[in-house]
């Protein structure tokens, strides 16, 4: 977003490689691809942690205080299509257990619990409501999208077009996908990898200089998250079953009333209560990290 905002201190001969990692949060990237291939790029990553990271965080130090509750008497639990997950958790200390969905399905099934059967009952509430933006993180070419959206709707201080909002140029199956974009004045060349196979490739045709991208979008598991390794398993896990979740995820977020992150009341109370603004020094504390070249 500062990139879109200063353009003007923008010029072509810097490379950058803006990578979001979504769901992953670069353990693998970072330690089998950028650590011991490409340390130069280490700056260009994204400092922004998973989502769960960050609702983990925000539950530890700002739920805690809201409802006066020690957070060392929180013990915060995430349901993840992701393995890697589990991983994630040692690098920060704000989720206490990692559960994939397919270990909870057989949970559920061990002990005969029905979950339509169950009697609906109140719960503490924190960030309920939920964007659009966010249900799409889940595919690939969906962090872009969403970011893109945001992206809009922070600049021209307006909800984004029918197009942003069905960005059908990022979605799909394809190795590589590419789209080109034109904000405030900016015209932006995308890339969404799909799957980790195609990342190397796609690094060492920018660094020959045969390609440039502005904003480079990676997801680990082909067909983002929703083919997680911690997903139930289908064998084969064809691309039909990829793209049927996929829809299911696209269909989920064309019903919702909020379909970016900044609409949504909760993510503004959040700001305005305890992380200021984006990229303040608490939002950093609490939602970013850092990658450190050990070469």
């Amino acid at each position: 977003i500062k990139f879109f905002i200063n353009k003007d201190n923008f010029t072509k001969t810097k490379l950058l490689i803006l990578v979001i990692l979504s769901g992953l949060l670069s353990i693998i990237c970072e330690y089998t691809i950028f650590r011991k291939c490409y340390p130069e790029y280490i700056s260009n990553l994204s400092t922004c942690k998973s989502p769960i990271s960050m609702q983990g965080s925000i539950i530890k130090n700002y739920f805690s205080k809201i409802n006066n509750i020690d957070k060392e008497d929180i013990i915060s639990i995430a349901i993840t299509p992701c393995t890697s997950k589990k991983m994630e958790i040692l690098k920060f200390n704000d989720i206490d257990l990692v559960i994939t969905t397919r270990e909870l399905a057989k949970y559920l099934k061990e002990e005969k619990i029905d979950l339509k059967q169950l009697k609906d009952s109140s719960f503490n509430s924190l960030m309920s409501k939920g964007s659009g933006g966010g249900v799409i993180f889940g595919t690939s070419g969906g962090v872009m999208e969403s970011t893109i959206r945001e992206v809009y709707h922070i600049l021209y201080k307006r909800n984004p077009s029918k197009k942003l909002l069905n960005f059908k140029d990022v979605r799909g199956l394809s190795n590589v996908k590419e789209a080109s974009i034109t904000i405030n004045g900016v015209t932006l060349k995308l890339a969404i990898i799909n799957g980790t196979g195609d990342a190397r490739k796609v690094i060492e045709e920018i660094k020959t200089g045969k390609v440039y991208y502005d904003f480079i979008e990676v997801m680990a598991c082909e067909g983002g998250c929703i083919a997680g390794g911690g997903q139930p398993r289908v064998y084969p896990i064809t691309n039909n079953i990829k793209l049927k979740r996929m829809k299911g995820l696209y269909k989920s977020d064309k019903r919702m009333k909020i379909r970016n992150a900044s609409n949504n009341p909760d993510i503004v109370n959040v700001y305005d209560e305890f992380l200021d603004k984006p990229l303040s020094d608490i939002s950093k504390k609490y939602l970013h990290t850092n990658y450190i070249n050990r070469k």
